[in-house]
C-alpha cells in the first residue's frame, strides 16, 4: 500500500504523461501509444520499490529493550469470541504486514485433540509474539476426531497439504499447543536446517531432555518439509513421531 505522498506522487505522473500522450496523439497515435507505455512502465517500477523489506530483526521485540528478552506467560483463559476481538488485526487465521514486506511467510501447524483451554491459552500468547516480528503467517489448527488415538504425524502432513494449497510459505512450523514460548529471542523464521525452538523446558528444568529429542516446537523450509516426505504416519499415542523426523 502507498502512503498518501506516493499516492499523491503518482497522481501527478499519470496526470502529466497522459495530457501529454492525448496532445500528442492528435498529431501522432504512435507517439501516444509509446508515451501511454511508459507511463505504464513508470508506475509498475514505482509500485515495486515503495512497500520497504520489514526490518529484520525486528525492531519492538522485548530484547531489543531489556537484555534478558524474556518475557511472563499470559495464563488467562479468554473465550474465543474475545480473542477474535482483541487479535482483530487477523483475518481467518492470516497476518500481514502492511507497511512493509515480510521476511518470510510462516505456516503455523498446531495439531490438537480434545485441548480447548490449551488452545485458548496458547493462542492469546503466541499471537502476539509472532506479531512483534512482523512476519506474515496463517495459523492452521487441525484437530482430530476425538476418541481415537491420537496421531500427531498425521495431523501435521494433512495441515502442511492444506497450508500449501493457500499460498506459497518459505516456512513451516509445527508447534504443540500446550508449548509457550517464553523469549522474545525465539524468532519463528528458518534458516539453512530444520531447527528445534523449545530445546530446553521447563518440564524438564530447562535441560535438553535426551539427544534426538525434536518435538514442541521445530521448523521447518518448505522444501526441507518436502525432501524429508513429511511426518510419519504409523504412530498413535504421544512420543515416537518425533524421534523418526530427528533421524529424517
Amino acid at each position: 500500500m502507498l502512503n498518501g505522498k506516493l499516492k499523491k506522487k503518482l497522481a501527478i505522473q499519470r496526470d502529466f504523461v497522459t495530457k501529454i500522450a492525448v496532445k500528442q496523439g492528435a498529431e501522432n497515435d504512435t507517439e501516444a501509444r509509446q508515451m501511454s507505455f511508459m507511463m505504464s512502465s513508470t508506475l509498475e517500477q514505482t509500485d515495486i520499490i515503495t512497500k520497504r523489506n520489514c526490518p529484520w530483526p525486528p525492531h519492538d521485540l522485548s530484547f531489543a529493550m531489556v537484555s534478558v528478552g524474556r518475557e511472563p506467560l499470559n495464563r488467562a483463559l479468554f473465550d474465543l469470541k474475545t480473542l477474535n476481538t482483541v487479535f482483530g488485526y487477523m483475518k481467518k487465521g492470516h497476518f500481514k504486514p502492511q507497511n512493509c514486506s515480510s521476511y518470510q511467510k510462516i505456516a503455523v501447524v498446531v495439531p490438537v485433540r480434545d485441548r480447548d483451554p490449551q488452545l485458548r491459552i496458547f493462542l492469546n500468547n503466541f499471537i502476539p509474539r509472532i506479531y512483534r516480528q512482523q512476519l506474515e503467517f496463517t495459523i492452521y489448527v487441525v484437530e482430530q476426531t476425538p476418541g481415537n488415538p491420537f496421531n500427531k504425524g498425521m495431523l501435521v502432513n494433512t495441515g502442511f497439504v492444506e497450508a500449501m494449497k493457500d499460498m506459497k510459505y518459505d516456512c513451516i512450523v509445527i508447534h504443540d499447543v500446550d508449548i509457550l514460548a517464553e523469549d522474545d529471542r525465539i524468532l519463528y523464521t528458518c534458516g539453512d536446517n530444520p531447527a528445534q525452538l523449545s530445546t530446553k523446558i521447563q518440564k524438564y528444568r530447562y535441560r535438553i531432555p535426551y539427544e534426538k529429542n525434536f518435538g514442541g516446537i521445530v521448523i521447518f523450509s518448505t522444501e526441507q518439509f518436502k525432501a524429508i516426505n513429511g511426518y510419519p504416519n504409523q504412530f498413535f499415542g504421544w512420543g515416537g513421531e518425533d524421534d523418526e523426523v530427528s533421524s529424517r
